[in-house]
């Protein structure tokens, strides 16, 4: 049927046929892709008929039911019948595969499963729009009526959010107070609640979330002294201090202050906090722009110099991993000038008194900055390495 009706394909190959060869035949050789392709569009444009005026429905409805019951002897009326299957279904029907077979329930069963996984893959906690968008993409796409297909999707997607296949949880609390009838719309949600908002997760995911909750708590881990890391900031201990208990007196002031690092006191407060917990995990949590990179590119420099070994970053992309190891080597090379400064001696004969800054005893060991990765979060199992190579995990969002 589709050769019947798509002539325009034999014209346009007609017609192509006869430029590539009046090419061979001028420049002595086969066009290259890039010209067959400039010849395939000067094909589809000279073949194309133009259209005058409206086009008359009913005219080509007649004209196209005429040439199909001529050629291949059947109805018009007839097709989309034969493509929905219609005529085979009753009500009650089970849910048909791509050949117009049933499908099973462990077919079924194993595409709510996939879809489910997906839909866990793609985010931490999902929705029920989720769900069906990935069923949608598992199961067999032809062979079934519009109207059988998207019910098929409502029916498999509300059996798997009621944990018929995996243990699933719902992670929308509940409502405080009653909420009156009049306010509640027809699937019992609140007016004041989004539309499909309920969010779920597998008890799988859960599971390893607080496992990873749970490592992530630990203490015990390698940790800098809050002396060393106020004084490798160059910053007073006190004020970091009420700058993390958002005790300064002015918190503008202490927003702009500038330590002898050249962070800010709330960054160098956020620093202290990261390298001096003891915690398995750290997280800093910042907007845009509130420099975060800074932070962890000064964090890098104070951990390694105090010998506790490398620090490697693992950055979501490209771009990233480079800020982080500009960051990394501005705080280096500012580092070096510090140090190379000198006091000078009012005798003129005695030269120098000695080093401005004091400088670091230690392995002087540099941060590592590991090439681009894809995202990675903490998992369990780099959590476990982390314990039992007596490490710590700085996490940034």
């Amino acid at each position: 049927m589709m050769r019947v009706f798509s002539s325009r394909r034999e014209s346009i190959t007609a017609d192509l046929r006869g430029r590539a060869e009046r090419f061979e035949q001028r420049y002595g050789r086969a066009p290259s892709q890039r010209e067959l392709a400039h010849l395939a569009q000067a094909s589809n444009f000279s073949t194309r008929n133009p259209k005058h005026g409206a086009l008359d429905l009913a005219q080509a409805h007649a004209g196209w039911a005429d040439k199909l019951a001529h050629t291949l002897g059947m109805s018009l009326a007839s097709v989309a019948p034969s493509v929905w299957h219609s005529q085979s279904r009753h009500a009650g029907a089970r849910p048909r595969g791509a050949g117009g077979a049933a499908l099973t329930e462990l077919e079924l069963a194993r595409a709510a499963q996939k879809a489910v996984a997906l839909a866990q893959q793609d985010k931490s906690a999902w929705t029920r729009a989720d769900v069906i968008k990935y069923l949608g993409r598992v199961l067999p796409r032809s062979g079934r009526d519009p109207a059988a297909a998207a019910a098929l999707l409502e029916n498999v997607a509300d059996r798997a959010l009621a944990s018929e296949f995996e243990p699933i949880a719902c992670l929308e609390a509940p409502e405080p107070l009653d909420v009156p009838s009049s306010l509640l719309r027809a699937d019992g949600r609140s007016v004041y609640q989004r539309h499909g908002g309920t969010r779920y997760a597998t008890r799988a995911q859960l599971a390893m979330e607080e496992r990873m909750a749970a490592q992530g708590s630990a203490v015990g881990a390698p940790r800098v002294s809050r002396a060393e890391a106020a004084h490798a900031l160059g910053a007073d201990p006190a004020r970091l201090q009420d700058a993390l208990a958002r005790r300064a007196q002015n918190t503008r002031d202490a927003h702009d202050a500038r330590t002898g690092s050249g962070l800010r006191e709330d960054q160098a407060a956020a620093a202290l906090a990261a390298l001096t917990d003891g915690q398995l995990v750290s997280v800093l949590n910042a907007p845009a722009g509130a420099g975060k990179t800074r932070v962890l590119a000064e964090a890098a420099r104070i951990w390694a110099v105090a010998g506790l070994g490398p620090v490697i970053g693992i950055t979501p992309s490209q771009s990233a991993r480079n800020t982080l190891a500009a960051g990394h080597q501005t705080f280096a090379g500012k580092l070096a000038d510090r140090q190379s400064q000198r006091i000078p001696s009012e005798d003129p004969d005695y030269g120098d008194i000695g080093p401005a800054f004091p400088a670091w005893t230690g392995p002087g060991r540099e941060p590592i900055l590991q090439p681009p990765k894809p995202e990675i979060p903490p998992s369990p199992q780099i959590l476990e390495r982390a314990m039992v190579r007596d490490a710590d995990w700085e996490a940034v969002d």
